[in-house]
C-alpha cells in the first residue's frame, strides 16, 4: 500500500505519531513510514552511530574551542594527537555529539574504530560498515572507496570520525587523501 518499514532510532519517534505520519509498532525500534513523509524525516533524523555518552563531560573547552576553529577555517582533516588515555577518542565523540546536538542540517556523525585494521580493504570495509552502507562481498577496496565518497559528498555536513588511524596511516594517500 505504498508503506514502507525502515529502521529508525527510538530518539526519533515524536510520541505525537500523527504529526509525523508514522504508525508505531509492537517493535519500538521500527516504524512504518509513509514514502511522502520519508524524505522530511531523513532530514530531520541526524545519520549517526554514535550512541550517549556514558557520563558527564567536563572541561576541555579549551580543546573543543581549537577544534571549532580549525573546521570553522575549511579545514577537512583535523587530527587529534596525545598519549593513550589522554581523552583524544571522548573528545572526538563529544565534539562529533555536539554537533548533532546543535542541530545543524542534514549533519551527519559517524564512528569508525580502526584499531583492527591493518590493510586497505579492512579500512574500507570498516568505514563503510560504521556509515550502514550495503557492502556486497565481491567489491574491490577502490570501488568502496569511491562508494563511501559519493556518500559523503552526499551530505551537506559530515563529521567522520576515525578513531587510531595511526596504525593505518600509510594508507592516507589512498583513503582520506583521494
Amino acid at each position: 500500500t505504498g508503506v514502507q518499514t525502515c529502521a529508525l532510532p527510538i530518539f526519533a519517534l515524536n510520541n505525537d505519531a500523527d504529526t509525523w505520519n508514522v504508525a508505531h509498532t509492537a517493535d519500538a525500534q521500527t516504524a512504518h513510514v509513509d514514502p511522502t513523509t520519508e524524505t522530511v524525516l531523513d532530514k530531520l533524523v541526524p545519520r549517526t552511530n554514535l550512541g550517549a555518552e556514558r557520563s558527564v563531560f567536563i572541561g576541555r573547552s579549551f580543546d573543543i574551542e581549537q577544534i571549532d576553529q580549525l573546521f570553522d577555517a575549511k579545514n577537512r582533516l583535523v587530527t587529534l594527537t596525545g598519549q593513550g588515555g589522554s581523552g583524544k577518542t571522548r573528545l572526538a565523540l563529544h565534539y562529533a555529539r555536539t554537533l548533532l546536538n546543535e542541530g545543524v542540517n542534514n549533519q551527519e556523525s559517524w564512528w569508525c574504530d580502526l584499531s583492527a585494521v591493518q590493510n586497505l580493504d579492512g579500512l574500507v570495509r570498516s568505514v563503510a560498515s560504521a556509515m550502514s552502507l550495503e557492502i556486497p562481498l565481491q567489491v574491490t577496496a577502490k570501488a568502496l572507496v569511491e562508494k563511501i565518497g559519493q556518500a559523503l559528498s552526499g551530505s551537506a555536513d559530515v563529521l567522520l570520525v576515525l578513531d587510531n588511524f595511526e596504525q593505518v596511516a600509510h594508507l592516507a594517500g589512498e583513503t582520506v587523501g583521494y
